[in-house]
């Protein structure tokens, strides 16, 4: 008869005079940290771009999604989303998040890392890109923690994640993963 095995339990780390509790633990060390309230929001944008512009964007934690169709304009939704123990946490953080962005005649770049994504207690921020740009458009995805998702690109493709797959199908102007 083999003993049953040990139950998984919560991590409970003391930290000057507080004790947090984490959920669980992944490999690559990331922490689930228990949250009860959720704040989100949705940042649009819309760029009209000349044959040969590009777009990049750079993301720390969430997916970028990008389809692409035959106009000449770029379509940016950006969902923020923030978990923290309260509702007023929640939306506090969340208000403080901005995403940059840069328009030229070469092209746009979208920057979701310059979000502060210090770290704070009990609190958890990503943001999720869908993108909707012109076929012919070169792109460029950066992410640390997300996965990349792309259809139809038509120019130069360029992506690189650390913590996350990419995806991309139809692509015809070669790529760099």
């Amino acid at each position: 008869m083999t003993a049953p095995a040990p139950r998984s339990r919560p991590l409970l780390v003391p930290i000057a005079g507080l004790t947090l509790a984490f959920l669980g633990a992944s490999a690559c060390g990331h922490f689930e940290i228990s949250a009860r309230a959720e704040a989100r929001d949705e940042w649009k944008r819309t760029y009209t771009i000349a044959r040969g512009a590009s777009l990049e964007i750079k993301n720390t934690n969430g997916q970028i999604r990008v389809d692409t169709w035959d106009g000449d304009t770029i379509e940016v939704v950006a969902t923020r989303v923030v978990k923290a123990p309260s509702e007023e946490q929640a939306k506090t953080t969340l208000a403080g998040l901005k995403i940059g962005e840069s328009v030229s005649a070469s092209g746009v770049v979208i920057d979701g890392t310059s979000m502060s994504f210090a770290f704070m207690l009990n609190r958890s921020k990503r943001v999720d890109f869908a993108v909707r740009a012109p076929r012919w458009a070169n792109i460029t995805l950066k992410s640390t923690n997300g996965e990349i998702d792309v259809k139809g690109v038509g120019g130069m493709f360029r992506a690189d994640t650390t913590n996350g797959s990419i995806v991309a199908a139809g692509l015809s102007g070669g790529a760099d993963v």
